[in-house]
């Protein structure tokens, strides 16, 4: 190939946000996530097939000698979003009791090995949101025409509706409770909307002062409001992630299925005897 043509080729690949996704799922990759690019999701809304960025899952089972009592998986459904502008979120600290981040998630099991108030604590502990203590509201996107459509909330709602898709297409078989999870094992699916931003992403707080402060961030632990005939969930826990802290949000993703795990062993330990 004309070396040229190739550079061209590049350069548009790079503009277009296509270079981000390869970038992003190579980092998927490299911690061993199944990850897949321009997966496709239905849209009830709109009755038909879309498309989604990156659709992804990591498996963390759990296996007795040679039987797998435990499938655990976490997926992902992420949005990809380059932006020169750098996107500004607000937020706000809930009250210390409203800070749980658990079964308010999209989340989908059978054959629970004990009461699934006993996990309140694992899926809360190693979330974005307990991680960072507050949750963002909305963005600005500094610079942004303002006649120009918002680039984040429209990458926030197909996220939400991959992953509503993953929960039906991935449904559970099984009993709401397990007495035996060697013959009846434990199915526990947790479904994330992520929005990976190729960019700068910023923290905008008032001072007590009465100035505005800005500071940095790689990631957005978010409340999103989404509501429609066919989507009634109303709130959605979306994960905001720059391409240069997704490694780290993926690490700490594969840490909360591990706290999942070790809650099951707890209540199960006659499957893990030696």
């Amino acid at each position: 190939m004309d070396k040229q043509l190739e550079k061209k080729i590049i350069d548009d690949l790079k503009k277009t946000g296509l270079g981000s996704e390869m970038q992003a799922l190579k980092i998927f990759h490299s911690l061993n996530w199944d990850a897949k690019p321009s997966n496709s999701y239905f849209d009830e809304d709109e009755n038909k097939t879309r498309e989604i960025d990156i659709s992804a899952y990591h498996p963390s089972h759990l296996y007795s000698n040679e039987t797998c009592c435990v499938y655990n998986f976490f997926f992902i459904s992420a949005e990809v979003k380059k932006s020169k502008n750098p996107w500004i979120v607000f937020r706000y600290i809930p009250k210390e009791f409203l800070r749980l981040c658990a079964w308010n998630n999209i989340i989908s099991t059978a054959n629970l090995p004990c009461s699934p108030m006993d996990f309140v604590t694992p899926l809360t502990t190693n979330s974005l949101f307990t991680i960072k203590g507050w949750l963002g509201t909305g963005i600005h996107e500094a610079f942004k025409d303002p006649n120009s459509y918002s680039a984040w909330y429209s990458a926030f709602i197909p996220a939400c509706k991959a992953a509503e898709d993953q929960n039906k297409l991935n449904e559970p078989k099984g009993k709401d409770k397990s007495d035996n999870i060697l013959k009846d094992p434990t199915r526990f699916n947790f479904f994330q909307p992520v929005v990976i931003l190729d960019g700068t992403l910023l923290i905008a707080d008032l001072a007590e002062t009465g100035e505005i402060e800005i500071n940095e961030t790689d990631s957005a632990p978010f409340e999103f409001d989404f509501k429609t005939n066919k989507y009634t969930r109303a709130r959605y826990r979306v994960d905001l992630v720059t391409l240069h802290g997704l490694e780290k949000y993926l690490q700490l993703t594969m840490e909360r299925q591990q706290d999942i795990n070790n809650m099951i062993k707890k209540s199960a330990a006659y499957a893990f005897k030696a």
